[in-house]
């Protein structure tokens, strides 16, 4: 070993070192240190060999040298160079002034292994260290022999830590380079690194122009949406399996599978739970589903309706419902029905040839006749909503439904279908509103978040407190929620740190609250809990109560919107909001037609006459049945402000009569709608018979 001043021409990079980056600010900070001061420390080199393979440029001669240790002084020195070489400068004696052009180095006879491994110490020896570049290198030396152990011993390291950087290796590109900019933390970064690669572009992509970025939260909660609960599988502790032994189509017990993060502590830590564990292969998850499904249609194997045939009495059909269910359920619906039918029985939409389910006891004569009439059928469902569970039920077939023991004979095949129709419009009600509670937990979710942090001052109220409470009792450990209130709940653990603060800063404590409740309404948490969505409107309602209540008014104003042409469809079937058929005389089916066929009821029509002359002014609400009606130019006049329908119907010797009505049921929403609008209402209840006036 020798220290020679060697001319930067003659020094090259080494393309084995590990550190890939080099921050611009650092560099210059160096080399304006080195400009005042000189070079304190020598960089390290070795010769180059002609021929040798790292270096297959012409120049590489004996003369040359290969970099080693200080790249960064190196780099430092070249740029100070640059800088002067390019100025006016002359030294003493007229000679040109050459002090950065060359450097001081120790130069030292190197195998490339000892080289890499000098890199190695040198670039992990230092502060912080990029946490890409430190992988890489644990991963060089692991790979040229030494174990983890060894690595860990030489730098001071945990076993455990250098196995963890050592997975960052499997990161895609785009994630390392999140890592080296630090927009996406080690931890988000240890756990995304444990998927394959289309999930690791899933992570990116989601999350990449997501406002929550490449935190551990998302990370976790990312994972937790790929991975499925295995005790949560209908096969999971079955009267022919022991817990989850069951193998199934995938051929693989659960208990044992190395898929099953129950059985990888290590690697999926943060999924340790004390129930059966995760399953990490969504395709072979599904697969012992539809093994399982496959098993339990075997009992019903020669009655089920096979592929393609007619139904018959006495079958069983499969039948695929329209319940809700979330996108993980809906693959799993598709693969278990593509395995039925593979397996050669049939399944069928239920909505297109079967109606409401039929609630008699298997016994019931009653039940039997309708079997034989091939009014009601034997059905096999598989699904209940978000799970898979093997049902047997009985459904009425199209035009065949009816809970009377006598099944009406007037039903045709039209009105079977309005009844279908019906049932749509009832479920469609159930969706807007569920919609329009979805639009105000995002608002208020927004809303939150908004606010930067809670800075209402003043006295904790009693909303705020019920918040607080409702929250901190969400919050408790799960022992705790266990054995008390049979519920699960979470922790957090603190530091001494944490815990000085709150001793010396009590007097926040409504600000610490407050705060508490706006990052919890202000999180995704609010999206799935009901109590959490209680909260917001609690806390909002006073913290924003202009911006809270034009929001959920607007929204309840499309929703009532939504709901009155939804139940005057309804209407128009002869069914109630809740998809029951109305049953009143004419009143149901026809209920327009007793007022509009007013040529036989002349003393309905002098009635209303008679009260129209009392209130010329105002818009008069007629009781006929179970609806208000309104005619004329008040019908008119009621159609365009209610968004209700205006029909016209033969009057005698008139020509036609204007009409336009609502359930009497509606007047609390219909009626402010008349006043807001301007107009003066009359309202006239049937007390008696017309015709016995």
């Amino acid at each position: 070993m020798e220290i020679k001043t060697i001319p930067l021409s003659l020094v090259h990079p080494s393309p084995m070192n590990p550190r890939k980056t080099f921050g611009e600010e650092d560099l210059q900070e160096l080399a304006d240190n080195i400009e005042k001061q000189g070079l304190l420390q020598p960089i390290t080199v070795r010769p180059i060999e002609l021929g040798n393979p790292l270096f297959q440029e012409e120049w590489c001669v004996e003369t040359h040298y290969e970099l080693i240790c200080g790249e960064r002084r190196f780099r430092a020195m070249r740029r100070l160079s640059e800088k002067w070489s390019g100025m006016d400068v002359v030294a003493p004696k007229g000679s040109s002034y050459d002090r950065f052009s060359k450097i001081d180095a120790i130069v030292r006879e190197m195998t490339d292994d000892e080289a890499f491994d000098a890199m190695i110490t040198e670039n992990l020896q230092r502060v912080n260290v990029d946490p890409i570049e430190e992988a890489f290198a644990f991963d060089q030396l692991i790979k040229k022999g030494s174990s983890a152990e060894d690595v860990a011993l030489r730098f001071g390291k945990s076993v455990r830590f250098v196995q963890d950087r050592c997975k960052l290796n499997s990161l895609i590109p785009e994630l390392m380079v999140a890592v080296k900019d630090e927009k996406m933390s080690i931890a988000a970064a240890m756990t995304i690194s444990k998927l394959d690669e289309e999930h690791q572009r899933n992570y990116h992509s989601s999350y990449s122009n997501n406002s929550k970025g490449f935190t551990k939260e998302t990370a976790e909660s990312f994972c937790q949406s790929l991975f499925m609960k295995i005790d949560g599988a209908p096969w999971y502790q079955t009267d022919n399996q022991q817990d989850e032994d069951f193998e199934g189509g995938c051929g693989r017990a659960c208990a044992s599978c190395n898929l099953n993060t129950a059985n990888h502590g290590c690697l999926f830590w943060e999924m340790k739970t004390e129930d059966a564990g995760k399953c990490t292969d969504r395709k072979m998850f599904y697969q012992k589903h539809c093994a399982f499904i496959l098993r339990q249609l075997e009992e019903y194997n020669e009655r089920l309706v096979t592929f393609g045939s007619p139904l018959e009495t006495g079958k069983i059909v499969i039948i695929d419902t329209d319940d809700w269910c979330s996108p993980g359920a809906k693959a799993l619906k598709a693969e278990i029905y593509k395995a039925i039918r593979d397996n050669g029985f049939e399944v069928v939409k239920s909505n297109e040839i079967f109606e409401g389910e039929c609630c008699y006891n298997a016994n019931d004569k009653r039940l039997k006749r309708k079997i034989e009439q091939g009014k009601v059928f034997r059905c096999l469902r598989i699904f209940q909503y978000d799970r898979v569970q093997v049902k047997e039920e009985w459904r009425y077939f199209k035009g065949g439904s009816g809970d009377d023991e006598e099944t009406s004979k007037s039903e045709t095949p039209a009105t079977s279908a309005q009844s279908v129709d019906a049932m749509k419009l009832v479920q469609k009600r159930q969706r807007l509103k569920e919609i329009a509670l979805e639009k105000v937990t995002a608002q208020m979710r927004e809303m939150a978040g908004n606010l930067g942090y809670a800075t209402r001052a003043g006295e904790i109220s009693d909303a705020e407190q019920l918040a607080f409470d409702i929250i901190l009792f969400t919050l408790c450990g799960n022992e705790f929620l266990k054995k008390r209130y049979q519920h699960k709940g979470y922790g957090k653990p603190s530091d001494r740190e944490f815990i000085e603060v709150v001793k010396q800063n009590q007097a926040d404590r409504p600000l610490w609250m407050r705060e508490v409740i706006r990052n919890i309404i202000a999180s995704a948490d609010i999206i799935y809990n009901q109590l959490y969505q209680h909260c917001a409107s609690l806390v909002l309602a006073e913290w924003k109560p202009k911006a809270h209540q034009e929001m959920v008014h607007a929204i309840n104003m499309k929703l009532d919107k939504d709901l009155q042409k939804n139940a005057e469809k309804l209407r128009e079937l002869g069914y109630d909001v809740h998809g029951k058929k109305i049953k009143t005389e004419k009143k149901a089916d026809q209920a327009e037609s007793v007022i509009h066929e007013a040529t036989s009821d002349k003393s309905l029509v002098e009635q209303y006459e008679e009260m129209k002359k009392k209130h010329p002014d105002s818009i008069l609400l007629f009781r006929v049945g179970d609806f208000y009606e309104t005619f004329s130019d008040d019908a008119i006049a009621a159609s365009e402000i209610l968004g209700i329908t205006l029909t016209c119907r033969a009057n005698g010797s008139a020509q036609h009569v204007e009409l336009a009505g609502f359930p009497h049921h509606a007047l609390d929403t219909y009626l402010p709608k008349l006043v807001r609008a301007g107009k003066r209402v009359a309202i006239c209840e049937q007390l008696q018979d017309p015709k016995k006036k």
